[in-house]
């Protein structure tokens, strides 16, 4: 008996070691069941798979002689005004001139005085310099200044007429002098014009002096109606105000206060051990980190979300997968599901056709351990896959698919197997070495004809796939395991690798570590998701935080992997599951699936929104803090990033050699 369970137990071990399987059809592919990496990585596998594209020629580095120094602060206001009123008064109306065609909600707040249309100002609302922001009751102003205009005005033709009669004087002047000169008239007579003249000229004189002066008069009372329209002296933003319509005011009171934010300040700590690297008026950067709400929220899911991904095409689809059984395809705006296409069991993973494949197909992996290919050009007609992908059944849950970057070509992985496809006929290729000892968490092939897969064993393994086989190129271990799929570049540059709580971008092609991205506390560890924008530009993170989302700069020759935008879900405490980014170059967009079962679409930021703000060092304290810090500011131009006060930036400075 012992010998005979002996045997038995022997053949079982045999078995499990050369990947014994009751699926004929599966002993027989090549490459499969080998639990052996030293034999998967010399495997015969024939020539490149598809023709490989060259690997990007790595970056040009430059040596910095030192770190920056970074610096943690908030944004404030440099110029504030309160605009106080000159005049005792009762308050008509807070609000600016209207300009036709400009955009009103609500037309009954219009406000008509004296034969001008104005609209109200609210706190948020930009004003520029020099722009009305309220109006003092001016019925006395205006009645003395019109006063003043009517005496101007009749003065005025005074001084008009006195000129006339000047003018006619020294006209009969001259023509008596003539005669007089011709004896033809008395001398009596032409001082008698001679005085007739010079009377008119005086009454020019005093109607000239009564017309300057009542002009003075007009202008002084042009100054006090002016008082009673109160404008900004800074172009800025209208703050909070409790002044009603109808509220009486003293002179001298602060009516309005404006902050100037188109030149702002950034006030953060610095140790002290880096003040001697500083200096007054030195050049610095700003970065700041917008936090940025959800642009649509949907709930199609009745259970949490495993998977999403956005098609290619010119109007991009996202398909969510459920643990309801569903699929769900929308257009990211509308209220409804363009379609649903139900499974039989869970649905844990999705992928989209990529850009520029030849079609546009999904293909979902559920627990079943079977991939079903659909068509998203008419994703209404899809109550059924368009093929099951045949010739392999997974005998576990399908965690990660991925395209080949032309489309034709598709994987699958679950908790040992990848499996490769052609994803036209739906046939099985090969079956890739079983060289993984834990849940294969994502997978993605490259234009070099590589695979990258990473597992919960704590390795990111790299492969070549070849027309017989797959390769294994070398193994990567020692992840933290706190993100479960991991990025690759679209140009099979890098692949993303957690360690503690930074990000590693490492090469393929070198094993090389070429950047990374770190977090700033325990609290915020990155977690779930880390992948690539398809310009890899941006990287996409979660975190086991409160639920934010990440957007990094990817770090590059002369880019340091800045954190441009924080995604704040408008619910408070959401679990995010899973990510995606659109390939669409106009408004590029974000998607990521709960745990809840909603759906969030974020804008990710362009090119304009990653530009560096330049700014200036304009104060180093002289002071130290209890520990051990040194104040410093930094003053910059805000009129094209507009920044809000109040936000968080980082302080980027270059110091000085000392």
């Amino acid at each position: 008996m012992r010998r005979t369970l002996f045997q038995i137990l022997a053949v079982a071990v045999l078995c499990a070691a050369s990947g014994c399987t009751n699926d004929t059809t599966v002993a027989a592919k090549p490459a499969g069941g080998d639990a052996d990496p030293a034999n998967a990585a010399n495997a015969e596998i024939g020539g490149p798979l598809f023709p490989p594209a060259p690997f990007p020629q790595p970056p040009a580095r430059a040596e910095a002689a030192a770190d920056p120094i970074l610096v943690s602060a908030n944004v404030n206001v440099v110029d504030k005004v309160d605009i106080p009123t000159q005049r005792d008064g009762k308050i008509l109306f807070i609000g600016t001139e209207y300009k036709p065609g400009e955009v009103v909600m609500d037309s009954s707040k219009l406000y008509r005085h004296r034969d001008k249309v104005y609209r109200p100002l609210e706190p948020g609302n930009r004003v520029e310099k020099g722009q009305l922001v309220m109006i003092l009751d001016d019925a006395e102003a205006n009645a003395e200044l019109e006063l003043r205009r009517a005496a101007s005005v009749s003065s005025e033709a005074i001084h008009q007429k006195s000129q006339e009669v000047l003018n006619a004087t020294i006209d009969i002047y001259k023509a008596k002098k003539k005669l007089n000169e011709e004896k033809g008239l008395s001398y009596l007579e032409l001082v008698t014009s001679y005085i007739e003249m010079k009377r008119a000229e005086a009454t020019v004189a005093d109607s000239n002096a009564s017309m300057l002066k009542s002009i003075e008069e007009l202008k002084k009372a042009q100054v006090n109606y002016d008082m009673y329209y109160l404008k900004s002296s800074v172009a800025g933003v209208v703050q909070p105000f409790n002044r009603k319509q109808g509220e009486s005011i003293k002179a001298l009171e602060a009516a309005l206060q404006i902050q100037s934010v188109d030149r702002l300040r950034a006030e953060g700590l610095v140790s002290v051990g880096f003040v001697g690297r500083l200096a007054q008026d030195m050049p610095v950067t700003i970065e700041p980190t917008l936090p940025v709400g959800e642009n649509v929220r949907r709930r199609f899911h009745t259970q949490g979300v495993n998977g999403v991904a956005v098609s290619s095409q010119a109007k991009p689809l996202i398909v969510s997968a459920s643990d309801d059984k569903t699929a769900c395809v929308w257009d990211g705006r509308s209220q409804f599901v363009l379609a649903k296409f139900t499974h039989p069991a869970a649905v844990r993973s999705v992928v989209c056709s990529p850009k520029g494949a030849a079609k546009q197909y999904c293909l979902t992996g559920a627990e079943d351990g079977k991939a079903r290919l659909w068509d998203l050009n008419n994703p209404q007609n899809g109550n059924t896959p368009l093929r099951e992908l045949e010739g392999f059944a997974h005998k576990f849950v399908i965690t990660a698919l991925a395209f080949s970057p032309d489309g034709k070509l598709c994987a699958t992985a679950d908790s040992r197997d990848i499996a490769l496809w052609d994803a036209e006929s739906g046939k099985l290729k090969y079956r890739l070495p079983q060289v993984h000892l834990g849940d294969i968490q994502s997978v993605a092939i490259t234009p070099q004809a590589k695979l990258v897969s990473a597992s919960r064993d704590l390795t990111v393994r790299v492969w070549s796939l070849g027309e017989s086989g797959a390769k294994l190129d070398f193994t990567q271990d020692g992840r933290t395991g706190d993100v479960g799929r991991l990025g690759v570049s679209s140009d099979g540059r890098y692949f993303l690798f957690d360690i503690a709580q930074t990000l590693q971008l490492m090469s393929i092609q070198d094993r090389r570590s070429e950047g990374w991205l770190e977090t700033s506390s325990d609290s915020n560890k990155f977690a779930t998701f880390a992948i690539f924008s398809h310009d890899n530009k941006t990287i996409l993170t979660g975190s086991q935080g409160d639920g934010r989302l990440s957007v990094w700069r990817t770090p590059s020759a002369g880019n340091r992997p800045t954190e441009l935008r924080q995604f704040v879900p408008s619910q408070k405490l959401v679990t995010f599951t899973c990510g995606a980014i659109s390939t669409t170059e106009t408004e590029p967009f974000a998607v990521t699936g709960s745990k809840s079962g909603e759906i969030y679409v974020w804008p990710m930021p362009t090119e304009k929104d990653m530009l560096k703000i330049k700014g200036i060092l304009t104060f180093i304290d002289q002071n130290t803090t209890a520990s051990q810090q040194v104040r410093v500011w930094a003053e910059f131009d805000n009129r094209a990033a507009e920044l809000r006060p109040g936000g968080a930036v980082t302080i980027v400075i270059e110091p000085t050699q000392k």
